[in-house]
């Protein structure tokens, strides 16, 4: 069994050159609506090809001087390192707050069908 395990999980660097290093990237919005909204909008550019939507989070920050507590929906969205420019430009341009943030992770590691299905979603040229 662990054979089999491991010979499924490859690593990016193994697999692809910087460009192709798959990112998790996360954005916060007030509700779920606004994250359905964000997260369908960026799976039609194809910027993306996943969204999960966190529906309940507390977010505690600093906005204009004051200390701030609410309820909010955090967006995972996985993509490609390539795809980041176009994605800060969209988010910037499409979300609803006026400081959005965006906060991007590259993997270490990630299974090969996933990677592969990933970087079939985010291609233009993609029948799917």
């Amino acid at each position: 069994m662990g054979t089999t395990f491991w010979n499924t999980r490859v690593k990016i660097r193994d697999m692809q050159n910087n460009d192709d290093a798959l990112l998790l990237a996360m954005t916060s919005v007030a509700n779920k609506t606004q994250a359905t909204t964000l997260a369908r909008a960026l799976l039609e550019s194809r910027l993306v090809a996943c969204c999960n939507i966190l529906p309940s989070i507390w977010s505690t920050y600093r906005w204009q001087g004051e200390i701030c507590e609410q309820e909010e929906c955090l967006l995972l969205i996985k993509t490609l390192r390539s795809k980041y420019s176009l994605l800060e430009v969209f988010i910037q341009s499409r979300h609803p707050y006026d400081v959005p943030e965006l906060i991007c992770v590259e993997t270490d590691a990630v299974m090969q069908e996933y990677y592969l299905w990933l970087k079939q979603q985010v291609s233009p040229d993609s029948p799917y």
